[in-house]
């Protein structure tokens, strides 16, 4: 006899109760109005896929796509290290967080780094920070890399810029009113999709406070899992030049 069973019955219960309602919350127009004010309201670029998505999620043999994962966000608090050896070489990666309160935290830590990987958001133009919700979250970026990239651990250490979400750019320089205009003044192309990821791209190269020589810069999009994997290959040899002319010239 399984002693479980009234328990899995009674969760199942559950489940299928809450998932018809959150079905019914996705078809509703206040939901729909509240994502398309989400640069105001705080709310995720990828919350369209979840709601879009929420009849499967609910089913009772759901299992989790790569896609579903790839989604998925967990924000960053505090210095994690990972550790690991790729082709007879040891690599330490330190992943830190990017809000204004974790940003003391972890500075110091990079003294003697061989290269400095800087994520930034292509689609951030018409977004607030969460912690005030009145700084422009791109103009806080563009700020934050002049400043991190001015420090004297970095003087000689490479830059790679990844502009990522380039396939939410091209979502809102089409749909948006007033795209980059929005932010930047100076832009004037329209709903050209190349001519904002480069004009972008150019705003961060003007804030970059080091050696322009050692900033690489590169359009991404981490769905793209095959051309995020060969980058990071391309990236590796990088580091890898690096590190031994650094160590060549010492």
């Amino acid at each position: 006899r399984d002693l479980h069973y009234p328990l899995r019955r009674q969760r199942q219960m559950c489940i299928r109760d809450r998932s018809r309602s959150i079905i019914k919350l996705c078809k509703c127009e206040v939901v729909n109005k509240a994502c398309e004010l989400r640069g105001e309201l705080q709310i995720s670029s990828t919350v369209d896929y979840f709601l879009s998505n929420a009849p499967r999620f609910c089913k009772d043999d759901f299992v989790p796509t790569n896609d579903d994962v790839f989604r998925a966000k967990l924000k960053t608090t505090g210095i994690i290290e990972t550790k690991f050896e790729n082709k007879g070489v040891k690599f330490v990666m330190v992943d830190v967080g990017g809000q204004r309160t974790e940003r003391r935290k972890w500075l110091h830590s990079f003294e003697g780094v061989t290269a400095v990987i800087y994520l930034a958001s292509l689609d951030e133009f018409d977004l607030k920070l969460e912690e005030d919700n009145e700084t422009n979250r791109m103009e806080e970026s563009l700020r934050l890399f002049g400043e991190v990239s001015g420090s004297v651990y970095f003087r000689d250490t490479t830059w790679i810029l990844f502009l990522n979400k380039y396939d939410v750019l091209k979502t809102k320089i089409y749909t948006h009113s007033r795209g980059l205009k929005k932010l930047f003044s100076d832009y004037t192309s329209g709903a050209d999709l190349n001519a904002s990821a480069k004009f972008i791209e150019s705003k961060y190269r003007e804030r970059f406070s080091g050696v322009q020589k050692n900033l690489h810069v590169y359009f991404t999009c981490a769905l793209d899992t095959e051309k995020i994997d060969k980058l990071f290959r391309s990236l590796e040899e990088t580091v890898l030049i690096q590190n031994l002319t650094t160590a060549f010239f010492k």
